[in-house]
């Protein structure tokens, strides 16, 4: 059809460049004109009708080519066990694992420590993928190196390293919890002694350029407490606030009276 367009350019440029006086012009040298453009157009539909069989022809070939790409394809398929829905669906397993991911690493340091369970969840998706045979096609091969290498980042996020602060002259642990780049509040003395047991044998006496451990998170297995906090508050959290009994049965070894707990105790949460 293009083709054909462009012709028709060509004619009415060749008509729109060249005067004829019809009134005045011989009958001969009108038949001879006559002739000369019916030979134009005559040769223009050769030409069109030539260039449609090419068309025709590649147009063929390009369907059988199709064809030969759709089967070696359904071949390789075969070869891993499933048909072209099949790796569409593993796949769609792939870029949601690749989303969770992705949803994951844009979490806050603090954050990614606190969930960090959920990497192994990631891994052993990642792994089941790849065990898969259709894991060694391309493309599911390019996207599992991907996520493992996303993974691999989220580890090295959720790795919250602890700070350290070195004890000068006249520091107490009240003191140092209150600091802004340690805790920001006194009642963080606890946490700080708690994690430095082994170099306090007395909350009450420490010495200048002791080095101790700050804690930024705890384990995913425990809740720091905050003001306001209450055992039955903190159980409903996990979904049900009627166990609170088995986290006052977990943590008895430094709970005292149930019905008080303080800033910055460091629970352990039952399993169950």
């Amino acid at each position: 059809m293009k083709t054909f367009i462009f012709i028709l350019l060509v004619f009415s440029l060749a008509v729109s460049q060249n005067s004829y006086d019809y009134d005045n012009m011989k009958e001969d040298m009108y038949n001879t004109e006559l002739k000369k453009w019916r030979d134009m157009l005559s040769n223009a539909e050769s030409e069109i009708t030539r260039i449609d069989g090419e068309m025709s022809t590649l147009n063929g070939e390009l369907t059988n080519l199709d064809s030969e790409t759709e089967n070696i394809w359904n071949q390789i398929y075969a070869a891993v066990g499933m048909d072209k829905a099949g790796f569409e669906a593993y796949m769609a397993e792939i870029n949601q694992l690749r989303s969770d991911v992705q949803a994951f690493n844009s979490l806050s340091s603090e954050e990614a420590y606190k969930r960090r369970a959920e990497i192994d969840a990631f891994q052993k998706r990642h792994d089941a993928l790849k065990a898969n045979k259709a894991s060694a096609l391309t493309q599911a091969e390019n996207a599992l190196a991907s996520i493992q290498s996303m993974i691999n980042s989220a580890r090295a996020k959720a790795t919250l390293p602890n700070s350290m602060y070195q004890v000068v002259r006249g520091d107490y642990l009240w003191k140092i919890a209150g600091k802004s780049d340690v805790y920001g509040d006194p009642y963080g003395w606890t946490w700080l002694y708690n994690n430095n047991k082994s170099l306090i044998k007395d909350p009450n006496l420490i010495f200048p350029n002791q080095i101790f451990s700050v804690a930024r998170a705890v384990d995913a297995n425990q809740y720091l407490v905050k003001k306001g906090d209450s055992l039955s508050k903190i159980a409903n959290s996990y979904g049900s606030a009627f166990k609170w009994t088995s986290l006052y049965e977990s943590n008895k070894s430094i709970v005292e009276d149930q019905n008080v707990i303080y800033p910055y105790q460091v629970l352990t949460i039952p399993n169950n």
